[in-house]
């Protein structure tokens, strides 16, 4: 099991779980087949962005105090037209993340929930 130091420095500090939550990379908008034309801006580009903070968030969540809010994987089921801008939720989308968000802090026995 992988275990991050900084997740084990939150632990030990406060002992919290920490949720979080990725971004939508799978909007229409972000689709692009080809990134030859961006150059030298390519890590700049915020498809490029959005992909590389997800695999972050994915990676940290392998720690045992993470858990993470697939708000890209939401959006999918939905259908990506619940991000009508291409990047802010639509009322059902959010609507379906606030639904994990208390799912989660059921399952790891937050008070209230």
């Amino acid at each position: 099991m992988h275990f991050d130091p900084a997740d084990a420095e939150v632990t030990a500090r406060t002992g919290a779980a920490l949720l979080v939550q990725n971004l939508l990379a799978s909007s229409v908008l972000n689709r692009n087949s080809n990134y030859s034309w961006l150059g030298e801006a390519f890590n700049q580009c915020l498809p490029v962005i959005s992909t590389e903070a997800n695999l972050m968030l994915g990676d940290l969540t392998r720690s045992p105090n993470v858990s993470m809010i697939d708000s890209d994987a939401l959006a999918v089921a939905l259908g990506v037209k619940r991000c009508p801008d291409g990047a802010h939720a639509s009322g059902e989308l959010l609507e379906a993340q606030r639904c994990e968000i208390h799912r989660i802090l059921r399952e790891r026995r937050i008070p209230g929930f």
